[in-house]
C-alpha cells in the first residue's frame, strides 16, 4: 500500500502527468535498453514482421503527442503494412508474436510449459 501511494502521489493533479523518480527511470532503462522517454530515441524504430521477417521501420509517434487515433509504435491505432508480405502488423501480431516465442523457448529450456 505504501508503494502504491508514493507512486500516486507522483502524478501532478493539474495535468495527469507522471513524474518518475530517478531511480525508477534508471531501473526501467536497465531492464529495456531503452530511454524512459520515448521522445529521447531515434524517430524509428526496426520491427520484424512476425510471418516473413522482414526488417520493417515504423515511427515511435506520428506526431509530436502521442493520440489514440496515432499509428505510431507507440500510440494506440499502431498499424503498417509489410512490405515483404502485406501483413498488417500491429500490436495484437507482435504480442502474439512474442508468446510463441517464449513458448518455444520455454520448451527448449526444460521441456515444461509454465501455466
Amino acid at each position: 500500500m505504501e508503494l502504491l501511494l508514493s507512486q500516486v502521489s507522483q502524478i501532478d493533479i493539474q495535468t495527469g502527468h507522471y513524474s518518475p523518480l530517478p531511480e525508477q527511470v534508471h531501473f526501467w532503462e536497465e531492464s529495456t535498453g531503452l530511454p524512459y522517454d520515448h521522445f529521447q530515441t531515434d524517430d524509428f524504430i526496426e520491427i520484424s514482421c512476425p510471418a516473413c521477417a522482414v526488417s520493417i521501420p515504423v515511427p515511435w509517434v506520428e506526431s509530436e503527442r502521442a493520440t489514440h487515433a496515432g499509428k505510431g509504435y507507440g500510440e494506440q491505432g499502431f498499424g503498417v503494412e509489410c512490405h515483404g508480405c502485406s501483413m498488417l502488423v500491429n500490436h495484437a501480431a507482435l504480442s502474439i508474436q512474442k508468446f510463441t516465442q517464449d513458448l518455444i523457448a520455454c520448451q527448449q529450456s526444460d521441456g515444461r510449459i509454465l501455466m
